[in-house]
């Protein structure tokens, strides 16, 4: 499922696909880097995913 969000005032499209039982894998891009996390679910996975993406070009 494709999750439309703003992040530090840009939009973003972040992939969300759930990989195992219990596995969820949010991906996206954001400032030119490929941003992948792992979550417990759908909602944890782009939580997850929202916090590491700023931090990625640091």
């Amino acid at each position: 499922m494709d999750y439309k969000i703003k992040l530090d005032g840009q939009d973003v499209v972040v992939t969300v696909l759930q990989t195992a039982k219990t596995v969820w894998e949010a991906s996206g891009a954001f400032e030119g880097s490929n941003v992948t996390v792992k979550g417990s679910s759908a909602q944890n996975a782009l939580s997850r995913w929202r916090k590491v993406a700023p931090r990625q070009g640091d």
